[in-house]
């Protein structure tokens, strides 16, 4: 990303050009296809390939791969928040057997709440008009402050090992890993929303 340059999103396929749609939203979109396994390989590629081009091109299911993958890898950065903790061993292998500390689709509340906070950006209202690129900037500049970057901190802190002196604090940040993981055994909206609100300090005055 340059600050000097502006973004041209454009594609040529045999001599015409196509202008690509790589708004945050239709990203997103494009990743939760590719997670979709209740539909077919085909079909998910032709609807990926039609998202990102805006045309279902005559061509082979090979080429459109190829088109998709290209993009990608030409157009799209790869998203990766900097997560704003210290870490011992910053290797590549290290990185690689990290477990994941957050995921665009399921964190979006927090997501939301966090670039309203810091930047007053209502995402629901810059559908198909925030470029992905601007929008993964953004994500990795919100402050640690923010929902967001809490919760990547909770499911990235390390539970202390047990002494007589921390099983308090032991206990309190095993609760906050389960509370804020990814993969929720606690289907009872309600019971997660009150572990929530307890979490970041208790209801405010006047709650109920």
């Amino acid at each position: 990303m340059r600050l000097t340059e502006r973004f041209h999103d454009v594609l040529w396929i045999d001599e015409c050009k196509y202008q690509l749609d790589l708004s945050f939203d239709n990203i997103l979109r494009i990743h939760e296809l590719k997670d979709d396994l209740k539909i077919d390989n085909k079909k998910r590629i032709e609807l990926m390939f039609e998202m990102l081009v805006g045309s279902d091109l005559d061509l082979t299911l090979e080429q459109k791969v190829e088109t998709i993958e290209y993009i990608f890898s030409e157009f799209i950065t790869k998203e990766k928040v900097q997560e704003k903790a210290d870490t011992e061993d910053s290797s590549e292998e290290s990185e690689q057997n990290k477990p994941k500390s957050y995921d665009l689709s399921k964190d979006a509340d927090y997501i939301f709440a966090s670039f309203f906070m810091d930047y007053g950006i209502d995402l629901i209202e810059r559908q198909g008009e925030l470029h992905w690129r601007k929008f993964i900037a953004l994500l990795n500049g919100l402050s640690e402050k923010t929902p967001f970057m809490q919760v990547i901190k909770i499911r990235t802190m390390e539970v202390p090992k047990a002494n007589k002196h921390n099983q308090e604090e032991r206990k309190r940040i095993k609760k906050l890993k389960r509370i804020y993981a990814l993969e929720r055994e606690d289907d009872d909206g309600s019971q997660v929303f009150d572990d929530m609100v307890n979490a970041f300090g208790g209801r405010p005055e006047g709650g109920e």
